[in-house]
């Protein structure tokens, strides 16, 4: 370690939020699928940067984790009339 080195870390959460999957009939679209909940985003960060060789080696590396929790996934849903709908569903984490 010397002075023309950096280290770092980062925490940070992000989110989406929940809704409901509109315009559906029950006979579309199950009750238990219409709505879907909040996404959440835990990001984990920890690098360094320096400077070695009087300027002549730069280095940067990192590494990350991402912890995600009822991912928002859009995909498309077509009735036996063919018309394609979109719609938004939560994947159960764990």
């Amino acid at each position: 370690m010397n002075a023309n080195t950096t280290l770092y870390a980062s925490l940070s959460r992000g989110y989406k939020v929940g809704g409901i999957n509109g315009g559906f009939s029950e006979a579309e679209l199950a009750a238990d699928l219409r709505e879907f909940n909040t996404e959440t985003l835990w990001n984990y960060e920890v690098g360094s940067k320096g400077s070695y060789l009087n300027d002549r080696l730069q280095t940067q590396t990192a590494l990350f984790y991402q912890q995600r929790e009822d991912a928002q996934l859009r995909g498309s849903y077509q009735p036996l009339i063919r018309l394609a709908l979109s719609t938004i569903c939560t994947m159960p984490s764990g």
